[in-house]
């Protein structure tokens, strides 16, 4: 409430979310979406983190009013409160093909943008639990090395280590820029022996 500068809110479980601790904040007039996540909430600092970014680089995403830890009797909680972006349900059967091709279009600015976003390393945002990586070669060299202990937990044949350590390999060399926010292409970096990483950033400068 201090957060919003309101005197009371009326909080609404939502449906979804990674936590199942995000909540509509309503004060009568005005609507928020309020996240709880108790500490370290790793994923919801993240998630705030990501949602700045993108937000910065001009992407149609709630903004963060606010965020911060309290502390309670249940332990020390994070929260954050964000804006609302009003949208409709988009069902492409029900819809001319005008609104359809204007829906794509928009889609497509927003992907552009936020494919634009670079972070400091190959794996979390902070805060971050585990080791980060320069390039991503050095990032597949570590998920390489844990490969026979993967094929092992999951009742794997030994035998098979070999060759998946030889697509690790090659998967070390497909890529050599930078590291994004968001993968390139959302359905997969380097499918079709894309190695430069632009296969939405094409077909996102087709739409716009």
């Amino acid at each position: 409430m201090h957060a919003l500068s309101v005197p009371c809110v009326v909080l609404m479980l939502l449906t979804g979310g990674t936590n199942r601790r995000a909540y509509r904040a309503i004060d009568g007039r005005r609507t928020w979406v309020a996240r709880v996540e108790r500490e370290p909430a790793l994923s919801l600092l993240r998630a705030i983190d990501a949602q700045a970014r993108a937000h910065a680089a001009g992407v149609r995403v709630p903004e963060t009013i606010a965020h911060g830890s309290t502390a309670t009797t249940d332990g020390r909680y994070v929260w954050s409160v964000e804006t609302v972006v009003r949208g409709r349900p988009f069902v492409p059967d029900t819809l001319s093909t005008a609104r359809v091709l204007a829906a794509a279009t928009d889609l497509g600015r927003q992907l552009r943008r936020l494919h634009t976003v670079t972070v400091d390393a190959f794996g979390d945002l902070l805060p971050r639990p585990y080791p980060v990586y320069p390039s991503f070669d050095a990032w597949a060299a570590n998920k390489a090395r844990r490969i026979a202990a993967a094929v092992a937990i999951a009742g794997g044949r030994p035998e098979a280590v070999p060759s998946i350590s030889a697509v690790y390999a090659a998967l070390a060399t497909w890529y050599d820029g930078p590291p994004f926010l968001c993968k390139r292409n959302c359905a997969g970096d380097i499918a079709g022996g894309n190695r430069s990483g632009r296969c939405w950033q094409d077909r996102c400068q087709v739409l716009c």
